[in-house]
Formats: C-alpha cells, structure tokens, sequence
C-alpha cells in the first residue's frame, strides 16, 4: 500500500487535483473508474471533457454518482454527463439528510487507486480550493489490502443501488429543474440564497413525484423500505372498514393544523398528525396519548433515537391512505416521538409527519373531517388511514 497526502490551495497552481486527475485518465492500463462527489460543475467537465473520451477507449466501466443538495450542482453539469455518455446517477433524499462524500476510484488488473478527502467535481474543488485528500494505492495482491478494496465496492453498489439512486436522464434533469433543485449556471450565480430547497417541499406542485423518486432516508434498513407504486395494491380495502377491521384510533374533526391548513399564507405549517387523546377509548377507558402510540400501537416498530435534545425517537410505517372515499395506495411515513411534548404541548407526545403525501393532504378540504386509524388487513400488512 502506497499513500500519500495532497494538498492543494495558497497560490500554487500545479499542484492541484487536476492535473493528478488528468494523469490518471491518461493512464491506459485503467479500465474501471468510480465517483461519489457532493457536487458537480460545468466547468471542470469542460476540462475533462477531452480527456474523458479519449479514457473511454480503455476505461469500459464508468460508475459516477453525484449529488445535488444546496443546487450546488447545476443543470448544464448534468446535460454534460449525458453528452459524455458515461454511467452516471444521482442520489438524493427529501429529508433533511444530504449526500456529501467526495470519492474518486481507478482500477487496473493490479490495483486500485483511491482518491478521497474534500475535493468535489467542480473546478473550484479540484483547483482554486484550499482541500486535502488522500492518494492511496491497494495491492490486488494482498489479501488485506483486498479486504480493503472489496470493501470500497461494496460500499459504492450500496449506494448505487439505494432507492434515492436514479440513473441520470433528460426527464429526470427537466424534472429536478422546474421542481427547482437545480439551477442553471447562470441562475446559481445570481441565488443567494441559503434556505434549502427541501424545506419547501411541500409546496412544490412536483412533490410526489420528488418523493417517490427520492424517499426521506428513514431510520430503518433499505431492505424493509417498500417501493410506492401509483396502482392501487391488489388487496382492496373493504366497503365499510369500520365494521370489517378493529379501530385503533380516531379523530372525528380535523383541526386545520393537522391537515395544512392556514389562514394566511404567513403562518407556517407543521406537517404533522398530532396523535392526541381525542377522547378516544379502549374498554370504554380513555387512552394515555404519552404512551398509546409509541408503545402499544407502533410499539414493535424499529425506533432510533433522531435527536438527543430534545430527545426524539423516530420510525417508519408502511400506511394505507383512503380520502375522501380515494384510495391513494401505500405510503412509507415517519412517525416522531418526542417526551417531552407532553410538557410543552400538554396533550401529545407522538405524531406522524405526512411527508410525501404532504401535497395530497394540504390540496384536499380536510378541515372538520374525521381521520381513522385501522389496524392491518392481514398481519404484515398496512396500517389503514381512511379521512372522510
């Protein structure tokens, strides 16, 4: 194993990721190349531009993934990677995580070559910047050194096959722009602005469609999330589900915060069902909010501590939604338990964040309707949500 630390920056222009990047694709005896950057830029494509056809002659896997949180990667940047015609992804989520790593990998029968530190695919990141990385060279031909490398590839087909992992396309550019996750070059120098485009999310007219491209990362394993289709599932609720499945909790009128309502345009909206005592019974006993949802409910869920303060649990659960007599199908939703809401609020504890149905429910008139909770058709199944 051979490293060596780079670095980049105070006025010296040779010395840079560039020209380190631009030996490498020159280097015929390459024939895989990997990326994972937080950003991409147009001009640094530019760049490489020329060097990148040339590197296809010998490199014949290309596996690039980038991000586009903050709009630090633009849209001509993207149309380049499609007129290169080189493997390219995005990944993206519509929760609050982001996808930040700064990666890049060439491959040859004997080793593997690993750049990795804070360099991203712009020219700033690769030239102008102050950055440091790492250049690490791993043997093919020792065993520890390719535990090392297959561990690398893992990790990158992990991601490459998330669901928030797309593979980049003319629709998909059209899509994130008008939605306005990404910017022109143009557009991006005149945007000073540092609020995250994913905060309005659920103003956007293209919200469903964001979030069924991109789900929110959840707290639980990517094997147990399940893929939103637009079809109605082919188990069908029942006519009347009040007679037919065991009522697990209601709220017969809807308050305008629970559904996204304002009176102004001023007023900020939470997003959340708050899961309260509604007068709800058990065996003719009211239920205890703090602890009905997050413990008897929702209580063989996979839970993660999101938040230290103030403490907060986190989980998700796979809901059937019906409104207004409408089925809209199955929707992966999370579900926050917060301790200390009893003392701040005085009547909840626990409540669901809408998420990617956030659109259907604010368009809908819910104010007054009533919202039940049903428990699964069959075990392993949806809990059922039907407002009416």
């Amino acid at each position: 194993m051979n490293t060596n630390f780079f670095s980049q920056g105070y006025g010296d222009t040779n010395n840079n990721l560039l020209n380190l990047m631009i030996s490498k694709l020159n280097d015929d005896s390459y024939f895989h190349f990997y990326a994972m950057s937080a950003f991409s830029g147009l001009s640094l494509l530019n760049r490489l531009e020329n060097h990148i056809i040339s590197a296809k002659e010998h490199i014949t896997e290309w596996h690039i993934i980038v991000g586009i949180d903050h709009k630090g990667t633009t849209k001509e940047a993207l149309d380049k990677y499609l007129k290169l015609d080189i493997d390219t992804k995005i990944y993206y989520t519509t929760s609050a995580e982001i996808y930040h790593p700064k990666m890049y990998i060439f491959e040859n029968a004997k080793e593997l070559l690993l750049i990795i530190g804070s360099s991203n695919l712009t020219l700033s990141g690769f030239i102008n910047n102050v950055e440091t990385n790492l250049v690490i060279e791993f043997s093919k031909e020792n065993e520890k050194e390719l535990d090392i490398i297959n561990s690398l590839k893992t990790f990158f087909e992990k991601i490459e096959q998330s669901p928030n992992t797309r593979l980049l396309s003319h629709e998909l550019i059209k899509l994130l722009y008008d939605a306005g996750i990404i910017l022109t070059e143009k557009e991006r120098r005149k945007d000073n602005s540092t609020k995250r485009t994913k905060e309005k999310l659920h103003d956007n007219e293209y919200h469903d469609k964001l979030y069924k491209l991109f789900p929110p990362i959840s707290p639980i394993k990517y094997t147990q999330l399940v893929e939103i289709e637009d079809a109605i599932p082919l188990v069908q609720l029942p006519s009347d589900i009040r007679e037919k499945q065991r009522l697990l909790w209601e709220k017969k009128s809807l308050p305008k915060s629970d559904v996204m309502q304002t009176d102004t345009d001023n007023t900020h909206v939470t997003g959340q069902l708050r899961f309260t005592q509604a007068d709800f019974k058990v065996d003719d006993t009211k239920i205890d909010q703090t602890i009905y949802f997050r413990y008897s409910i929702f209580g063989k869920e996979y839970w993660a501590v999101t938040k230290n303060i103030p403490l907060t649990e986190s989980t998700c659960v796979l809901f059937r939604i019906r409104i207004l007599n409408k089925d809209i199908g199955e929707h992966l939703l999370e579900i926050q338990h917060k301790p200390s809401g009893e003392a701040g609020q005085g009547n909840f504890t626990t409540y669901l964040l809408w998420g990617k149905i956030s659109y259907e429910i604010r368009k809908q008139n819910l104010i007054g309707k009533r919202l039940c909770l049903y428990e699964p058709i069959d075990e392993n199944e949806a809990y059922i949500i039907d407002i009416n």
